[in-house]
């Protein structure tokens, strides 16, 4: 069964997974080689992995706390860390609550996300606001550039004079590097 809806009958979607079976054993390079992600339990987030839709993308992800080697200072606090390995879009449902099938490609190098992170086995991420927005551009944007823009600010703290538009909002990035 593919259940196709179209583009514009809900907001785009992104899907952070996980991919750890009993907390060691990585599921990442056979999801990535079989096309497929599978959830773990047979019956925790049966739901949530129905409701994933052809065309929805999808990152598998892991999370985790680091307190040394950040991009930033964190004055030696522990700050959340997710690191996103694969990203994807969703091809096939089944609707068995358990798999789906996804064209992956691998990210390369493997891109760290932080503070706004997620540490569940599947986590529907919807652009309702600046976080989501930015995990989402972070996670699938076609540029490394707009990626890196977003990251960039959210982790310097230039939040507070976000602006509307994505497009925006990367030239306003680069003008306060410049004159910050």
């Amino acid at each position: 069964m593919t259940n196709r809806e179209p583009e514009n009958a809900r907001p785009r979607v992104g899907w952070f997974v996980g991919a750890f079976y009993n907390g060691t054993d990585d599921q990442t390079q056979r999801f990535v080689a079989e096309g497929i992600w599978e959830n773990g339990y047979r019956d925790k987030y049966l739901d949530l992995v129905r409701s994933m839709r052809a065309g929805d993308r999808i990152a598998i992800k892991s999370s985790y706390v680091r307190k040394n080697n950040l991009p930033f200072d964190s004055r030696g606090l522990r700050v959340s860390v997710m690191a996103v390995k694969a990203i994807g879009t969703i091809t096939e449902n089944p609707g068995d609550g358990r798999h789906v099938r996804v064209n992956w490609t691998e990210a390369e190098p493997v891109r760290e996300w932080y503070f706004y992170t997620n540490r569940g086995i599947v986590w529907r991420v919807l652009p309702e606001d600046w976080m989501s927005e930015g995990l989402i551009a972070f996670a699938f944007a076609s540029g490394t550039f707009e990626a890196l823009a977003w990251h960039t600010a959210l982790t310097l703290g230039l939040t507070s004079r976000l602006v509307e538009s994505r497009s925006r909002f990367t030239e306003y990035v680069l003008i306060s590097f410049i004159y910050d």
